[in-house]
């Protein structure tokens, strides 16, 4: 039982040891950008379609503060 424990012990050490010395990538994120989301409309006040024919409600509140 004490060797599994060790064994697991010295992977984690191992593990976090490799990851630590990992440098992530500087990436450009575009000022502007298009999120496609799907929803079914159906589920008021949810996701619902106005008057306009729009999808509306507080799914796509969240979205559109999200975005």
């Amino acid at each position: 039982m004490k060797k599994i424990i060790l064994i697991g012990l010295v992977a984690t050490v191992l593990a976090s040891s490799i990851t630590v010395g990992a440098k992530p990538k500087k990436t450009k994120i575009p000022k502007e950008q298009i999120v496609t989301v799907g929803t079914e409309g159906a589920y008021p006040p949810y996701n619902f379609v106005n008057k306009k024919g729009e999808a509306d409600g507080y799914d796509i509140d969240v979205m559109k503060a999200i975005a």
